[in-house]
């Protein structure tokens, strides 16, 4: 389920997908910023309604919008691209860290549950890595094809989701698990770093294909960039690469908006994704750990200021790719994570 998922082909073509239907850089950040909206409306109350529904039936609702904002894109209409947005938000908002809890719950044992999320990261990008190849073949063949085995593949997730056991939230003592006194407890720093990483990643992975694109690469040939990306992260998320190396992420955008030569570029963007998927497999594995006690508010409060960090970073990246270009939005984002990540140490050696 989470394969098909991390997979779908729209994801891999989505803005070089919604220029060939004619939007521009603007239009697609506010498209964005809706999807963010409506993203973050069931973030915070998550617990509340994974207790009352079960994560497995908000997954299969969150899998349905899905299915319908996809079908709303092939229109190729910019009024129902809004509608589109706003289904990719609401499923978004479901699904947002369900899936994760969904995952731990089942395993229940932090060992094996890094062992699991090695190995299922290591599986998913090995795939995606084959999705990513032929992603960008099938967007120059028509635009309908990406969307078309997107929808395939989300219908193949429900279909693998249908076999699995129903999970209600966790409770304490009868209390909702969203709660003043819950919020004490809950490790704001890395909340923090997480929101700012994920920010971060989530533009440089937005824009790498049209940055690219832009840079002389043409769509066949990028189609097979994105494959070794891929793998790269898959490599990424295997070795045993130590925290401390994935947080130069922040510097290596900024020197890869520095670069104006194709292949430097292409191998500074192997580093990141290869970091990229390390860092992923640290921060899930070191923030389920300390938040044992109060799992549903912490994820509810992560990905509700995470849902309101993107809308303003896809507004602001669209702004700044439309004015200014794409090297000097990976400038402006790889410095604002790095003024974050010197933050995050200071506070952290204060506490010790």
């Amino acid at each position: 389920m989470t394969i098909f998922l991390s997979s779908l082909p729209y994801y891999f073509v989505a803005i070089l997908l919604l220029k060939e239907l004619g939007f521009s850089f603007t239009l697609i950040g506010t498209l964005s910023v809706i999807t963010e909206i409506f993203g973050s409306l069931f973030d915070i109350p998550l617990s509340l309604f994974s207790k009352k529904i079960g994560y497995k039936r908000i997954l299969m609702i969150s899998q349905l919008l899905l299915v319908l904002g996809l079908l709303c894109l092939m229109f190729a209409d910019p009024q129902v691209a809004y509608v589109s947005a706003i289904s990719f938000g609401l499923s978004e908002s479901l699904s947002s860290g369900v899936l994760v809890a969904y995952h731990f719950e089942i395993i229940d044992n932090k060992s094996e549950y890094d062992n699991f999320l090695r190995n299922l990261s290591t599986i998913k990008y090995l795939f995606i890595a084959m999705i990513t190849m032929i992603s960008p073949y099938l967007l120059q063949k028509n635009y309908l094809y990406p969307i078309m085995l997107s929808i395939l593949f989300v219908l193949l997730s429900l279909l693998n989701l249908s076999r699995l056991p129903e999970i209600k939230g966790e409770a304490v003592d009868g209390k909702t698990s969203f709660s003043l006194q819950n919020m004490r407890h809950i490790p704001w720093d890395l909340i923090v770093l997480g929101v700012t990483f994920s920010t971060l990643i989530m533009i440089v992975n937005s824009y790498s294909g049209v940055y690219l694109n832009q840079s002389g690469i043409s769509l066949k040939i990028l189609g097979f960039i994105l494959f070794i990306f891929n793998l790269s992260m898959a490599i990424g998320s295997y070795l045993k690469i130590r925290f401390a190396l994935t947080l130069l992420l922040p510097m290596l955008v900024i020197c890869l908006s520095l670069q104006s030569n194709p292949i430097v570029q292409i191998i500074i963007f192997l580093i990141i994704r290869a970091l990229n998927s390390s860092y992923n497999n640290h921060f899930y594995s070191m923030f389920n750990t300390a938040i044992s006690n109060n799992r549903a508010t912490s994820w509810s409060i992560f990905n509700f200021l995470m849902s309101i960090t993107f809308i303003l970073a896809d507004f602001l990246a669209g702004i700044l790719a439309e004015n200014f270009g794409l090297q000097i939005t990976y400038q402006v984002f790889g410095s604002i994570s790095l003024i974050f990540l010197i933050l995050y140490f200071t506070v952290k050696k204060k506490t010790e």
